[in-house]
């Protein structure tokens, strides 16, 4: 059978319809497109709506998944923006020495050196994972950052602490 413009009409109302092989939507789309029930089934089976309905599905899902996908990207792009631009005037205002930088305890050289290896994207935690593979064999994966990279970052912080002039304890 050769599809008209008339069948894509109609499979068009019945996709609109939910696409479900009922005899409600053979009613419907049968009245509208004046046309028999018998002759609607016969659309329905010579045409492949059913395998259409679920390949637009698929279709429809697509979009709205590379919709969604582009809609969360803009947002973390556009708060990622407001985040630099605070940091940027906070930044501007520590180096003019309006805003004291203060470290005035353990907790917060810990917040600090977290914050800077979180930015070099190294581990900020230790973490142990066991893993057992057909009862044989235990393996143990650990993953820490190494003290001396965590000295080396506290030796930055006391320099920059000691350029804006910050009292220590």
């Amino acid at each position: 059978m050769r599809e008209k413009q008339k069948h894509i009409d109609a499979f068009d109302y019945f996709y609109q319809l939910g696409g479900a092989a009922s005899k409600e939507n053979c009613r419907l789309v049968a009245e509208k497109f004046q046309i028999s029930e018998r002759t609607f089934w016969n659309w329905y089976k010579k045409l492949g709506w059913k395998e259409r309905v679920h390949l637009r599905n698929i279709d429809v899902g697509k979009r709205v998944e590379e919709k969604t996908n582009t809609t969360i990207a803009d947002n973390k792009a556009n708060y990622l923006s407001y985040v630099h631009k605070l940091f940027n005037d906070w930044k501007a205002k520590v180096d003019a020495g309006e805003v004291p930088v203060e470290i005035k305890s353990v907790s917060d050289v810990d917040k600090i050196v977290k914050l800077a290896l979180l930015l070099q994207d190294e581990a900020t935690d230790k973490t142990e994972t066991k893993i057992q593979s057909e009862g044989k064999y235990e393996v143990t994966e650990r993953i820490i950052c190494s003290q001396e990279h965590i000295d080396h970052e506290v030796g930055v912080l006391r320099a920059a602490g000691k350029s804006q002039g910050c009292n220590k304890r």
